[in-house]
This record gives structure tokens, sequence and C-alpha cells, in this order.
């Protein structure tokens, strides 16, 4: 992603396009500033108390429910993925390739990385049961946080979009640990979690494709038009989307894997 966006000049200025769709830096839009009022209040909530208070409540509820592993699974995927994200933040760097934009690096989000690494905790702290609410929160706060940081002018969809892979690796790692959930199957509404959610990851992610392809078309012009912009901005978001969507349909079916691992009691023969 790094690689595509930041050090291709093509991809680049289309991603530094879309960072001025919301219309909250520079263009002084009055819906980009109604925008930013609803963004605000989701992405000023991501701190470091936030960030602990998720843990502690995941891992007691861990702890309370005897799943020991999963408590320290839960430590290393957040500190893993949210120190890679400012690790690597602070160590790539943004070349100037002449398209005008800032070279200040700002790979990968680091608030989309908390929000994601938040709701991936959750995901898997909660009983099967609830696993499907606590899917549609973490798809609707990591969007909401990821937008809102694009809205705002703090980062531009491949910084998102980075966050966001990065808690999806460092999820696998820590399943890949210790896979074992609970005892039972996964249930039918797992399988149509993961397939709505992988339904949405195709359909957003080719209308991200549409949109970004159109704008990507239109070559590196100095000064492109508000409606250009738009679409950018448009194609950034449901890029977002697409990731998000994708996101949470891999962690859900690793999920349903994990349980369908784990083997049920054989019912007893009926007497007579």
């Amino acid at each position: 992603m790094w690689q595509a966006t930041v050090a291709t000049d093509a991809l680049r200025y289309v991603d530094v396009l879309s960072l001025s769709g919301a219309g909250v830096e520079g263009t002084g839009s009055t819906w980009g500033a109604l925008l930013w009022a609803i963004a605000e209040p989701v992405v000023s909530i991501v701190s470091k108390k936030l960030m602990l208070a998720v843990l502690v409540l995941t891992c007691g509820l861990a702890v309370y429910r005897r799943r020991f592993a999963l408590a320290v699974q839960l430590v290393i995927l957040v500190g893993g993925a949210n120190l890679t994200s400012q690790y690597l933040k602070t160590h790539l760097q943004r070349a100037d390739l002449g398209l005008g934009d800032s070279v200040y690096n700002s790979w990968p989000s680091g608030h989309t990385t908390v929000a994601a690494s938040l709701s991936a905790v959750l995901v898997l702290a909660v009983p099967r049961r609830f696993r499907p609410l606590a899917v549609v929160f973490g798809v609707l706060y990591t969007t909401a946080t990821g937008v809102g940081t694009m809205i705002g002018g703090w980062h531009r969809a491949s910084d998102v979009v980075g966050g966001i892979l990065i808690v999806l690796a460092w999820t696998g790692l820590v399943m890949a640990l210790d896979g074992t959930l609970e005892p039972g199957r996964s249930s039918r509404v797992a399988a149509t979690t993961v397939a709505l959610l992988g339904g949405s990851a195709l359909v957003t992610g080719a209308m991200a494709w549409v949109a970004l392809d159109r704008t990507h078309d239109l070559g590196l012009i100095a000064d492109p038009s508000r409606a250009q912009i738009l679409v950018a901005f448009g194609g950034g978001t449901l890029a977002v989307v697409a990731a998000v969507c994708l996101a949470f349909a891999c962690l859900s079916g690793l999920l349903a894997m994990a349980d369908h691992d784990i083997a049920t009691p054989a019912p007893l023969p009926a007497r007579g």
C-alpha cells in the first residue's frame, strides 16, 4: 500500500486529491464544515486512556471467562499494532515527487490503527453469540474514525487503509498463537456475517476503483475542479469502507474456522 500510494506519482496524486474532497482544509465549504462537526467527536475520543480502558474491559472479560491465553492475545494485538503504526510513521520517508504536496509522512493513520485494534479485541473477547453485534460496531466505528481523519485533513485514504491492514496482520498473528476459542461449532450467523461483509467489500471496492480510476485519468492537472475533487474523495472513502469490510470479514472467517476446528461432544445414544 505504501509503495503504491506514496512512492508512485500517479496513485499518490489521486490520494492527495482525495484529501481535499471534504472541503475542511483550504476550500472553506459549508458542507465540509458540517461533516467535520459530525466527525470531530468521533476522532477526538481516540486516546491512550481509551486504549487502556478498552484493554482493561476486554482482558477482564477474558479472565472472567477463564480465557487467560486470550487476555494475553488482546494485549499483544493492541500493543503490537499501535507500536508498528507509530514506528512506520516515524521511520518511513515521503519523498518529494514534484506534485506540490506535503512531504511530511502520515502513513499509516495512528487514529485508525487505534480504532481498528480496539474493535478487533472487542470481537475476540465477547462470547460467540455477541460477535455479530461486535463486528457491526467495529465496522461502523473503524470506518467513522478513518473517514473522520480524512474529513479533518489529517490523513489520506492510503494512511487509513494502511492502519487497517496493520491491525489485520497482527490479528492473524495473535490468532496463530492460540486459535482455540470456545467449544461448539460456529452458527450460520457467522457465515452470513462473512458473506455480507465480503460482498460489501467487493461492491464498495469496485465503486472505489471506478471513482479513483476516473480521477487517475484526469492526469496531473494543476487546478482540478470541485467535482473532480469530490469524485476523488468519494473514491477514497469507498476504498476505506471496502478495506474495513474486508478486514472484519477476514476476522469473522478466522473465528468461524477456529470454532469449526473444535470438535463437539458426540450426542448420547437414545434410550430404548
